[in-house]
């Protein structure tokens, strides 16, 4: 069987449907040909340098990201810039984009649960507020010190306190605050937050802990390689920071 970009595309809308995604965003197919056989695929956060160094050192047919390549209309494809080489390189190679953003952060199995798992908590106990924030009991009886030792955190918190809920966000959560200050959430784990938006959050007495954007992220990117493992066994898949 030919597996194509649009085979690829609807076993991936069928997780994340692409309706659930955020009304700014753009996700699906960012560049290429629906109808293109797929035998190659790689898996990243964004295009970016790291992409492009596996792409000089061997060809994909096509390039699974989280964050969109284009959130706005572009006015210009310069190629003496980075981003018009990028397409162009793209283009000259026949590689497809395709994106999963905000439709994967809320989807059962997606970037948050990923997140949620990864410290050791049940993501089908979680509920969902504020559209994207997912939130759980503090089932594990972490204490706020060890919450900030399960990953690396800007501001860690040295306090024996339990936090009851603990809410959840990767990437950025900061379009979320101060909304979440009224949801029962005892302490906030996030990519991360605005400098105005950690201020509002201190002076609210409101705890957070700030992983890093990317970090926060990058735990889901194997969830997506196992589950197109699963579906199409002689796919050439991996995964690049």
């Amino acid at each position: 069987m030919t597996i194509t970009v649009q085979m690829i595309s609807n076993f991936l809308d069928a997780w994340a449907p692409p309706d659930t995604a955020a009304n700014w965003d753009n996700v699906g197919l960012q560049l290429g040909d629906p109808t293109q056989p797929v035998t190659r695929l790689l898996i990243a956060l964004d295009i970016n340098t790291h992409v492009m160094n596996r792409l000089n050192e061997q060809s994909y047919d096509l390039i699974v990201t989280h964050h969109p390549l284009f959130f706005k209309p572009i006015r210009q494809i310069a190629t003496h810039r980075q981003e018009g080489r990028i397409i162009q390189h793209l283009l000259a190679t026949n590689t497809a984009v395709w994106s999963a953003h905000t439709n994967l952060d809320r989807a059962n199995g997606g970037i948050n649960d990923a997140l949620i798992q990864y410290f050791g908590y049940d993501p089908k106990e979680a509920t969902i507020i504020q559209d994207y924030v997912k939130v759980v009991p503090n089932s594990c009886g972490y204490t706020l010190k060890k919450l900030s030792a399960i990953m690396p955190v800007s501001r860690p918190i040295d306090s024996e306190d339990v936090p009851k809920m603990l809410g959840f966000c990767a990437g950025s959560a900061k379009s979320f605050i101060p909304a979440l200050f009224e949801c029962g959430i005892d302490v906030l784990i996030t990519g991360e937050l605005g400098y105005h938006e950690e201020q509002a959050c201190q002076l609210e007495n409101f705890r957070y802990l700030i992983l890093g954007h990317a970090e926060s992220e990058q735990i889901g990117l194997s969830e997506i390689r196992r589950r197109l493992r699963a579906e199409y066994s002689n796919l050439d898949i991996d995964i690049v920071g």
